[in-house]
């Protein structure tokens, strides 16, 4: 049985406050393997690690959104902590352009790790492995910047209504799963004739961005959409390329539930921050180290 849990690191915009510092999640998969991954490494994402309980010399993989300071900047602190930790096994970094940035943002440092880095402005996926891959979506702010959907593939599995049917019982199951077929009643079952398949689980997170078309099909069908929302009121945008609470009225019926970060310094010392989305079915603000788990 798989699951997956997703921690809000940080749920601010570029200023960080007392309350909300810069944005970064972190995904740990449980499955046939585990996997701990970030998506942005902001300022603070190291520290609330820590306070979250996530080991930070665990993170396999680091997805930056775009190059500004405040969904990045994270990575000294914590890239310096792995090397201090005496890490020895690579890291894998995905960004637009990351094999050509990546490499010059740390010129002046040398760790005794590899930090690979990988380009994630082509659309589409970036980054597979057996049980899940990552695909990402150009997305529109004032520097080259992607949307990331994290999707846990399709699983086989024993299908429950025919177990139940055929009276299989626990032990019979193992025996099943291990010999590739049994022996019930005087006939041979097979394995193949009693899996199942789930569907595919996905996590979108939109980064910066303003309102997309383009993300009604990316993150349609998703579990989570986690999008940010840094002013909530139209007026207050001007020329920042960002997205407001009239843009995600747009949204919110694509995932099952869609979560908003990177909220602006003046909103956050408003009062009842929950009731100015209460309107909106499914949605909500994010917490700092607020914890979702899926399955």
């Amino acid at each position: 049985m798989t699951s997956i849990e997703l921690t809000f690191l940080g749920t601010g915009s570029a200023i960080p406050t007392l309350k909300r510092g810069h944005t970064s999640l972190h995904i740990s998969y449980n499955g046939k393997e585990r996997k701990s991954i970030l998506f942005d490494c902001g300022e603070g994402a190291q520290l609330n690690m820590l306070k979250a309980g996530l080991n930070f010399m665990a993170v396999d993989m680091i997805f930056i959104t775009h190059w500004h300071a405040d969904h990045f900047i994270g990575l000294y602190g914590l890239l310096n902590s792995m090397g201090l930790e005496n890490r020895e096994r690579p890291i894998k970094i995905f960004g637009p352009k990351a094999h050509e940035i990546g490499p010059e943002l740390l010129k002046f440092y040398r760790f005794p790790f590899v930090a690979d880095f990988f380009d994630s402005g082509a659309e589409g996926v970036i980054y597979e492995e057996e049980e899940f891959r990552v695909e990402s979506l150009k997305t529109k702010h004032t520097i080259e910047s992607v949307a990331y959907a994290f999707i846990e593939k399709p699983r086989l599995r024993l299908d429950k209504k025919l177990v139940k049917e055929l009276g299989l019982s626990g032990m019979e199951c193992r025996e099943l799963k291990e010999k590739g077929e049994i022996e019930k009643g005087g006939q041979k079952i097979p394995l193949i004739e009693l899996l199942t398949s789930t569907p595919e689980r996905k996590l979108v997170y939109s980064g910066d961005t303003v309102f997309l078309e383009e993300m009604k099909e990316f993150a349609s069908g998703a579990e989570i959409l986690i999008h940010e929302c840094t002013c909530h009121e139209r007026e207050d945008l001007g020329e920042k390329q960002h997205t407001c609470l009239e843009d995600i009225a747009k949204l919110n019926t694509l995932a099952k539930k869609t979560y908003l970060v990177h909220i602006g310094r003046k909103y956050q010392h408003k009062g009842g921050l929950e009731e100015t989305v209460r309107h909106l079915k499914n949605v909500r603000i994010a917490k700092e180290l607020e914890k979702v788990r899926l399955g």
